[in-house]
């Protein structure tokens, strides 16, 4: 069974930790496509949780495209996959750390830089270096620049040809804003926004010159520099007390 971390686990509501049950039964092949799900007392009783929680839970299993309901019969699971949308996690209240979203982005950001310094028209590059010029231009007057950032990043993944670069960044896009301006609150953001400008310069710079490795090489950097800056920012936020465990399996 796909179990989560145990730190990950002390995140969990109840709700949470019976969807994942669930969940994890489901993608196991425990519990196979078309099979019919317990009702919800059954499932109360066999787990010893309100009927209120089995609801919630299968609600949000129901969101994952994992069951489906069927009016006067219950739920039953999924007959495919093929409809599921993707989750950063199982658990809403479980959310990915900055190290696991990061290591998540690095993966998309490298490969778009390495295809835009080969692929990019010259009106992307043109994109590209008027968003760096927009970061410049807020963090001069002082702004906030968040914004034009994730703009770069997302003229690069643009660039790349591939137009599943670009809407992977959306979708993670509340997420990096978050970490991004985590790392340039206080007084940290002063003495490292030189550093951040020379990461996204020399990326700027390598995609102009069309210097495909190079590019590869800036934008792994750049995201490694960008772990280190937000982990701190990260650590020092609180998580809540967990709930007690379900009863059973």
């Amino acid at each position: 069974m796909n179990e989560l971390p145990v730190d990950d686990l002390a995140k969990l509501t109840l709700t949470d930790r019976l969807a994942q049950r669930l969940g994890d039964q489901i993608r196991s092949g425990a519990l196979k496509p078309g099979q019919q799900l317990p009702t919800g007392q059954e499932l109360a009783r066999h787990f010893g949780v309100s009927l209120i929680v089995v609801r919630e839970a299968l609600s949000s299993l129901r969101s994952e495209g994992l069951i489906q309901t069927r009016q006067g019969s219950g739920a039953f699971v999924s007959p495919t996959t093929m409809a599921r949308p993707f989750r950063l996690t199982h658990a809403p209240s479980a959310a990915p750390g900055p190290q696991k979203l990061f290591e998540l982005r690095t993966g998309v950001e490298v490969q778009a830089a390495f295809l835009a310094a080969q692929r990019a028209t010259d009106a992307q590059l043109q994109a590209i270096a008027e968003a760096y010029r927009a970061m410049e231009t807020d963090i001069a007057a002082g702004h906030d620049s968040v914004g034009s950032d994730v703009l770069f990043h997302r003229r690069i993944a643009e660039a790349s040809g591939n137009e599943l670069f670009a809407s992977f960044l959306d979708f993670l896009s509340e997420h990096i804003r978050g970490t991004i301006q985590a790392s340039r609150e206080g007084d940290a953001w002063s003495t490292h926004r030189n550093e951040v400008m020379a990461e996204h310069r020399a990326m700027m710079e390598a995609l102009l010159r069309r210097d495909a490795e190079g590019a590869k090489a800036a934008a792994q950097a750049h995201m490694d520099h960008c772990l280190h800056r937000c982990l701190p920012a990260a650590e020092a936020a609180s998580t809540a007390p967990p709930e007690r465990p379900l009863s059973r399996s």
